[in-house]
């Protein structure tokens, strides 16, 4: 294969957690490779500003969804399909953290952990 042969042109690729960080360079990397890309994330000003960056590289689709809802999930991966096709590629890369000593965290920011990185994946 040439080192420049775009192997992922035309595919369809859904980024979760793709307005920042990882989840937006892996999103970059697929445009640039000819993909047409979604991605998601919590943050609405976040997604729109990824969103209007991404458009530079190619064909982006963007929606806020959390990965820890599954009727959010299913929202978006029915979007993603009516926008862009078929998805190809799905790259679970949201995820959730929090800081301090575990034994120090309320409830509700451990299930929002686990619903965000275990049961989301």
């Amino acid at each position: 294969m040439e080192r420049n042969q775009k192997i992922f042109a035309g595919r369809v690729i859904l980024v979760t957690g793709g307005s920042r960080g990882i989840g937006f360079a892996t999103a970059q990397a697929f445009l640039q490779q000819g993909a047409r890309v979604a991605v998601c994330g919590l943050d609405a000003a976040r997604l729109a500003a990824a969103e209007k960056a991404l458009t530079a590289w190619g064909r982006i689709y963007a929606a806020v969804a959390d990965v820890g809802d599954p009727v959010q999930v299913s929202d978006i991966v029915e979007s993603t399909r009516r926008q862009l096709g078929e998805i190809d590629v799905l790259v679970n890369n949201a995820g959730r953290l929090w800081s301090g000593p575990f034994a120090e965290q309320p409830p509700e920011t451990i299930d929002e952990v686990l619903d965000s990185n275990v049961r989301g994946v």
